[in-house]
């Protein structure tokens, strides 16, 4: 095995590393099934690999990979597969020890929004990216990416006080 390969592959162990755990949670948000989401950031870090000379620096492997990761969730969610009921909620989803009920109720009403708001919603607030910087991955405007965070968000407070008083 050559130097250049050894670096390679390196380079892959630690963008896997950096990246991987956040990117399975994105995807995970974006299609409701730990399988699928593993099976997309595989695929995602499959294709980043085959672009590793373009993608010299860790930031813009880790930003294709993330773009990479949003389109392949659009595409399943848009393909015949039906979208999966939420049971569970893995323990490396992001929030701390406390109210673990709520989190769940919080992923599982994130699967009742459109994918549209929900990969907005995504992006803002798992992701933290800027408005400018979703839009640039989403390729839409900047103010498709205000009214998209706005709508799923106001969703999402309905659909949470809906079940704080069914409780």
């Amino acid at each position: 095995m050559g130097e250049a390969e050894t670096d390679d592959r390196a380079d892959t162990v630690r963008l896997i590393r950096l990246h991987g755990p956040r990117l399975q949670r994105l995807a995970y948000v974006l299609v409701g099934d730990w399988q699928d989401a593993e099976d997309i950031v595989l695929e995602a870090f499959t294709r980043t690999w085959a672009h590793r000379f373009r993608l010299r620096a860790p930031e813009a492997a880790g930003a294709y990979a993330r773009r990479t990761v949003v389109r392949l969730a659009w595409r399943m969610k848009g393909s015949a597969r039906s979208a999966r009921v939420v049971v569970g909620t893995p323990a490396e989803l992001p929030g701390g020890d406390g109210d673990s009920d709520r989190r769940l109720d919080l992923y599982r009403n994130l699967m009742d929004l459109p994918p549209d708001q929900r990969t907005a919603v995504a992006l803002r607030f798992l992701e933290g990216l800027t408005e400018t910087e979703a839009a640039a991955l989403l390729r839409c405007p900047v103010g498709t990416v205000k009214s998209r965070t706005a709508r799923g968000l106001e969703r999402l407070r309905q659909l949470m006080v809906t079940e704080d008083e069914d409780a």
